[in-house]
């Protein structure tokens, strides 16, 4: 399997939407890697309750930010926390995304604007602030 020749020890890796899901699955199997892992979403409660599983099911540090990443503010505070907290970003998993369903007449902009800033403007936004620190210690991935 490849997952045997991965090795993210000493890596610290955000996923965005981290808390149920894909992004969940993606976390955990970061953290069985080796990896500590920062899980982001905006349910605190269930993103402490996932940190804990990651945390118990790996043996590696999962640290929960309730972050709304539709929000410029909430993306800076997760990477700089991230970055204070661990001293690096090695992975950035911009995992969150979600959609309105229903003719595209019956969406309002307001809803437009909404799908957007969670599917696009999130991704641009974390994928800017973790890049500075990527750029400094000339390394890292990120991930769309």
């Amino acid at each position: 399997m490849i997952t045997q020749q991965l090795d993210f020890t000493r890596k610290v890796a955000v996923v965005t939407g981290g808390g149920t899901g894909i992004g969940y699955a993606t976390a955990l199997q970061l953290a069985r890697l080796g990896a500590t892992v920062v899980i982001a979403s905006r349910g605190a409660e269930e993103l402490e309750a996932s940190a804990k599983r990651i945390a118990a099911e790996s043996g590696q540090t999962c640290l929960a930010v309730p972050t709304d990443v539709k929000d410029e503010a909430s993306c800076i505070a997760l990477i700089e926390s991230t970055v204070a907290e661990f001293g690096r970003i090695d992975v950035l998993i911009n995992n969150a995304g979600g959609t309105r369903m229903g003719p595209l007449e019956a969406i309002p902009t307001k809803g437009w604007d909404s799908i957007f800033d969670l599917n696009a403007k999130s991704a641009y936004l974390c994928t800017r602030e973790a890049g500075k620190h990527m750029i400094a210690q000339k390394s890292g991935a990120i991930v769309n």
